[in-house]
């Protein structure tokens, strides 16, 4: 939606999970999740709002993070952040 991009959406028992991934060399100065601001979450917020308002279901929205650190060995390392943010952390 606009310049809204969602990577993943979920759904699990009665709840839709809205999931941002992020993947960085293990070389870099932030861990994936840190690139995730208040841009960011905005439009991730928007891009939500939009695919909400067209679902036919009245369910519970959950956001979260999925971090992933590929090593020199080519070996990831895949961290999952549950709730990792809300609509109140871009205020």
């Amino acid at each position: 939606y606009l310049k809204s991009e969602i990577d993943i959406i979920a759904r699990l028992e009665n709840l839709i999970i809205i999931i941002e991934v992020k993947a960085r060399s293990n070389n870099n100065i932030l861990n994936p999740e840190e690139a995730v601001g208040k841009k960011k979450i905005k439009m991730i917020l928007l891009g939500a709002n939009h695919f909400l308002e067209n679902y036919k279901e009245d369910l519970e929205v959950r956001f979260d993070i999925v971090s992933i650190i590929m090593h020199k060995d080519k070996r990831p390392e895949i961290i999952h952040l549950e709730n990792a943010f809300s609509s109140i952390d871009i205020t």
